[in-house]
């Protein structure tokens, strides 16, 4: 509990504050409020001194005995188990992935033109009828009067004459050959035979095409030159580089030569085991494209 305040004693002042007083005859006792020390002031002579008598130590009370420790409370109850948690919600199914870019072209080579079958050959003409058989009336036997029997003989050798023989009848005349029937029409045309596959065309030096080129390949291991005034439009040739090293196609004068899918003309290279189809789509102008050409 908080004590009671003191009286003034003898004439003494308290002086209660954070700073010393200005003499000790404005406080002979001063107490510090911010510390809770309890000083004497005095004068001494011409200086002011003051005595601590107390500190904020004495101030507090003694410290009481450790009370005993309380008894352990009893276990509390198992608590109720807790209700199950939901079941979360079933996440988006992901977006279908962007689609796959469109595939190349692949190089393939024309085969040549087949050439189909000949048609067969018309079936003959019917053969004319055979001419009537001629009407002639055959000649009747002739009959000849029975000779008399002869007089038998003494001998019963004589024989009777044998009568003439009839006149023969004459033979009909043969009938005309009928005329010869005509040629049947010719059949049909046959059907366009199946596209073949490029006839081989070995080369092994600078070469330069030919018209009998076409649907061929060139199978080569040095240059070649497309010539102008020999293709047509359609006309196409196929270029392997069979060699090692890289070769020229080259574009002769007179004729333009586009590489395929741009508008750049002029020679161009084909890298080793590249292939590559020259085609005609006009008089003189050309599009080449393939694989290892550049």
């Amino acid at each position: 509990e908080k004590g009671q305040k003191g009286t003034d004693g003898g004439g003494a002042s308290v002086t209660i504050s954070d700073n010393a007083p200005g003499s000790a005859s404005a406080g002979d006792l001063w107490w510090d409020s911010e510390d809770f020390d309890l000083h004497v002031y005095y004068g001494d002579g011409d200086s002011n001194q003051w005595v601590s008598i107390t500190s904020n130590a004495a101030l507090k009370g003694a410290k009481g005995e450790k009370g005993e420790k309380g008894e352990k409370g009893q276990k509390g109850e198992k608590g109720e188990k807790g209700q199950k948690g939901e079941v979360g919600l079933t996440g988006n199914p992901g977006g279908d992935g962007d689609k796959g870019q469109k595939g190349e072209v692949g190089t393939g080579v024309k085969g040549q033109k087949g050439e189909g079958d000949k048609g067969q050959k018309g079936e003959v003409g019917d053969k004319g009828q055979k001419g009537e058989v001629g009407t002639g009336v055959k000649g009747q036997k002739g009959e000849g009067d029975k000779g008399e029997k002869g007089a038998t003989g003494a001998d019963n050798s004589t024989k009777g004459q044998k009568g003439e023989e009839g006149a023969a009848a004459s033979k009909g005349q043969k009938g005309e050959v009928g005329t010869g029937g005509t040629d049947g029409s010719d059949g049909d045309k046959g059907q366009k035979g199946d596209e073949g596959f490029l006839a081989n065309s070995s080369q092994t030096g600078s070469y330069t095409l030919v018209a009998a080129d076409d649907q061929k390949l060139i199978n080569t291991n040095s240059g070649v030159t497309v010539p102008s005034g020999v293709f047509s439009a359609s006309d196409a040739v196929t270029i392997v580089n069979n060699s090692t090293s890289t070769i020229t196609i080259t574009q002769a004068s007179g004729v333009t030569m586009y590489l395929g899918g741009t508008s750049t003309t002029g020679n161009r290279t084909l890298q080793q085991k590249g292939i590559a189809t020259v085609v005609c789509i006009s008089s003189n102008t050309f599009i080449i494209s393939g694989a290892g050409l550049y």
